[in-house]
This record gives C-alpha cells, structure tokens and sequence, in this order.
C-alpha cells in the first residue's frame, strides 16, 4: 500500500534537486485511507512493528565505507530510529555519540494491546543502542540527571551551542517594542509542544487585555492548531 522511494547518494549538481513534490499528483483517497484506517491500525495492533524490519543497504554500506567518518553523532525518535543507529554502529564500529532529545521513549510504541510488551522491547532495544555508545548527551541537567538514574550512564549536559561571534553580528540594538509587538514561534509543533503553546497564547491575550496592547502571537505551521 506504501510508496516505494528509491535510495542512494544525492548529486548536488542534479537539477532534479530543483524539483518539489506536487501534492496534487498524489491518490488522496489512497492517502486518506492510509492515514485514517491502515495506520492506526497497524499502530494498535503492534502489526507496525512486526512488518517493519531495518536493514542497511549494499548502497548505503558503500557509501559508509567511502565517507568512512572518524565519530558518529546521531539522534533517534522512534524504533525504526533505534534500531537504524545500532545497526551503522555495528557496521562501522567508530567511537558514537548519542544525543538525547525529550522524552520520546515514553510515547512511541504505547498504544493497543500489546503496548505493554512493545514497551519492554522498544526499552530493551533502546539501552542496546547506549550499550554500544561511547558519550551520551542530554539537553539539560534535569534530563542528565533523570537518564543517569533511568538507564544507569554518564550524560552529559549540551544545549543549543551556538556561534556568538556570528550571531552577534546581526543582534539588535534597540530593543524597545512598537505598539502592536509580533512574537514568531518557528520551532517543532505536534505531540508534547502542543499544550505550551497554548498557555504562551493565553499569556498573549492576559497581557494584551491588561495592559491595553495589540501583541501578536504567531505560530509557523502548515495547519493552525486545533485549539486556535
């Protein structure tokens, strides 16, 4: 039922690179049934995980060998993610950094009857991959210490590193608000972002009646959010 996508190295001297996917081309009642019926029930079921193997391809595993990197520094947010990690780095064994975002663990993979022995495979899998980890990072100190007590290694605190030399060159020097002040939200949306969002919307229109002002808040998204 799923599209298939042809991998391989990316020539950026290609004028297919120019190119953007026409929506319009795609079966939206192929699409709509997918994303209303199939998934979902591949996601209760556990099916999902039962017919999704992770697998490195000949061309990928040429391409590893000719880029052949001295670290690797990966991130994950799902299983497939999970196990795509522990296979380059049993692949290539270099020294591995993995840098850990939010608490994503605790929401894939929970969802049906069977969330409670996808939990226990996804946690099992999971530690798998910090086992063949060589530094582990965390996003804050909260996050280190929580992981540290979770999953029994040494985080370590990196956050948001920056170039300020860079930066610095652009910043502004007059930091006074005009009558009706914008503040832009340009970062991810969806599932555990959702409900701060709104309180900083809430805040916007407390502050706004308060002190008689025109604030905007805008949010950059395809779709408004549900609450908007």
């Amino acid at each position: 039922m799923s599209r298939k996508y042809e991998s391989g190295p990316i020539k950026f001297n290609d004028v297919s690179k120019n190119k953007v996917v026409d929506e319009s081309t795609k079966s939206k009642s192929r699409v709509g049934f997918l994303n209303r019926y199939m998934n979902p029930f591949l996601q209760y079921t556990g099916l999902v995980h039962f017919i999704t193997k992770t697998i490195l391809s000949q061309k990928f595993r040429n391409w590893l060998d000719a880029y052949n990197p001295d670290v690797v520094y990966a991130q994950c947010s799902s299983r497939n993610s999970i196990l795509f990690c522990i296979a380059v780095q049993n692949y290539l064994k270099k020294p591995f950094i993995f840098h850990m975002m939010d608490d994503w663990p605790s929401l894939i993979g929970v969802k049906g009857f069977m969330k409670g022995y996808w939990q226990r495979k996804i946690d099992s899998e999971f530690k798998t991959l910090l086992d063949v980890t060589n530094v582990h990072l965390g996003i804050c100190d909260y996050m280190r210490e929580a992981y540290q007590k979770r999953y029994g290694k040494d985080f370590t605190t990196f956050h948001n590193p920056i170039d300020i030399e860079f930066w610095q060159q652009g910043q502004k020097q007059n930091y006074d608000l005009n009558k009706t002040p914008t503040i832009l939200y340009a970062g991810r949306i969806g599932l555990g972002i959702d409900s701060a969002l709104k309180s900083i919307a809430d805040a916007v229109k407390n502050v706004n009646k308060e002190l008689n002002i025109a604030m905007k808040f805008l949010i950059q998204a395809q779709a408004a959010p549900t609450w908007n």
